[in-house]
């Protein structure tokens, strides 16, 4: 099964606000599909393995915070659009312990902490939209846990199902 290890983010009037401005460049995450990536794991045969070691993880609660909008792989060819999130330290260590204990199971990119908004089939020349939004508050959200998700890729876009929780210190 395709898993990946995720902050799940309940999403604030203006981070919606920021999905229904967004619609006209391309095709948003869906309100209930929305998350902070800690690791994408990829096809694993057995979760349980998993999920014994994600167990282990020891971080203390934060509060994240959602401000201003990049893209990747840069603002003139933008494919991906989305929200900055921090703070920077507790998410990268984190996400850095997640990785420590799900080692044997390589990275696929650097971590940088941000929440995927919308997914362009075309690159996208953006600039002046992150440059508009570089200030722009989404909101806070106190993060008790994180997850481990199971994703089913369809022709109408993927289903998440969060297979279990894992609390913070």
């Amino acid at each position: 099964m395709r898993l990946f290890i995720a902050i799940k983010v309940y999403p604030t009037e203006m981070l919606l606000n920021m999905l229904n401005e967004l619609k006209k460049y391309g095709k948003t995450v869906e309100s209930e599909n929305i998350h902070l990536t800690l690791k994408f794991l990829g096809e694993v045969e057995n979760e349980s393995k998993i999920i014994g070691e994600l167990e282990k993880v020891q971080a203390r609660k934060f509060t994240m915070r959602l401000k201003g909008i990049g893209a990747f792989p840069n603002e003139r060819r933008a494919r991906v659009i989305f929200v900055t999130a921090g703070p920077e330290k507790s998410l990268a260590n984190l996400s850095e312990q997640v990785d420590n204990f799900t080692s044997a199971i390589k990275r696929d990119h650097p971590f940088a902490p941000h929440v995927t908004v919308l997914r362009a089939k075309q690159p996208l020349d953006i600039k002046s939209l992150i440059e508009s939004n570089k200030e722009k508050e989404f909101g806070t959200q106190e993060i008790n846990y994180f997850s481990l998700f199971k994703s089913t890729l369809t022709p109408s876009g993927p289903i998440y199902e969060e297979l279990k929780k894992f609390q913070l210190m």
